[in-house]
C-alpha cells in the first residue's frame, strides 16, 4: 500500500511514526529501481546522476493538484494564491525592496501601481515560471544539486520557504543547517552515498517535510494535503 493511503484516517504524529518505521518498505517498490539509485550498492551520486532540470521540477509543480490555478482560502495565511505565488510573498518581497520594477510590473495586472488581490487572478504561467526561477530554483541552486534532490528542494522552497527547504537539505546531508545553500551543501550532496538498506537522499528530505509539517499543531487540516503533495513529488524526483 502506498504511504498516502494512510493520511486520512490517522493523525499526524502517527502517519509520522508509521512512514518512520516502514519507509524503506513502503517507498522502495514505489520509486524509481534503475541501477543509479539501488539500494544494495552503496554509491555516489556524482558519477552518473544528472543534475537538476527547472522544467521538469516546475512541470510537475504546475501539476493542477499541487500549484496550478488559483485559490484563496481564508485559513491559509499565505492569502490569495495563484500558480502557486501568494500574495503575501510578492508583498513581503516588495516591501523588503527585494522585486524587481520588471516582475512588479507584471504582478500589477490592472496598473492602478499596487500588488492586492484583485490582480491576482490574473497571474500566469509564464509570470510563475520566471518567479520561482528566481526567487526559489536559483535560490536553492537547484541546477547545481543532484537531480532527484533538486526537485524535492525545490517543491519544498514553493510549499515553506527557501530557508526551510534548505534546511531540510542540511539536516540530511549532515551540513550546518544555516538555511543557504552554499558550496558545502552542494559538495555534501554530490557525495552521499547510500547505504545498504538505509534511505536515498530526498527520501531523506521527504520524510523531514513530513516531521516539520505534523508539528504545526495549527494547520493540521492541510497535513494530509501536504503529505500526499510531498510523495508526489518524491515520485517524480525519482522517475
Amino acid at each position: 500500500m502506498s504511504p498516502h493511503k494512510f493520511f486520512a484516517p490517522i493523525t499526524a504524529s502517527a502517519a509520522v511514526g508509521i512512514l518512520a518505521l516502514s519507509a524503506a518498505a513502503h517507498l522502495e517498490p514505489l520509486v524509481t529501481t534503475t541501477e543509479k539509485f539501488r539500494m544494495e550498492s552503496p554509491r555516489a551520486f556524482a558519477t552518473d546522476t544528472p543534475a537538476g532540470d527547472f522544467e521538469k521540477a516546475f512541470r510537475a509543480v504546475m501539476a493542477k493538484d499541487i500549484e496550478g490555478g488559483f485559490v484563496n482560502d481564508p485559513n491559509d495565511p499565505g492569502g490569495a494564491t495563484n500558480m502557486g505565488v501568494s500574495l503575501r510573498e510578492v508583498r513581503r518581497l516588495d516591501a523588503d525592496k527585494k522585486l524587481s520594477k520588471f516582475l512588479f510590473d507584471r504582478f500589477d495586472v490592472n496598473d492602478d501601481g499596487k500588488i492586492d488581490e484583485r490582480d491576482v487572478p490574473s497571474w500566469g504561467e509564464d509570470l510563475a515560471r520566471d518567479f520561482y526561477l528566481d526567487w526559489y530554483w536559483t535560490v536553492i541552486r537547484g541546477s547545481e544539486l543532484p537531480g532527484p534532490l533538486a526537485i524535492v528542494a525545490f517543491d519544498s522552497a514553493v510549499n515553506e520557504g527557501t530557508t526551510k527547504a534548505a534546511m531540510h537539505l542540511q539536516r540530511c546531508l549532515g551540513v550546518a543547517t544555516d538555511g543557504k545553500v552554499g558550496p558545502k551543501t552542494i559538495a555534501a550532496a554530490w557525495a552521499w552515498r547510500i547505504k545498504p538498506g538505509g534511505l536515498r537522499p530526498e527520501e531523506e528530505v521527504f520524510m523531514s517535510r513530513l516531521e516539520r509539517y505534523a508539528s504545526l499543531r495549527d494547520q493540521q487540516l492541510y497535513f494530509a494535503g501536504w503529505a500526499r503533495r510531498s510523495f508526489k513529488m518524491l515520485k517524480v524526483a525519482q522517475s
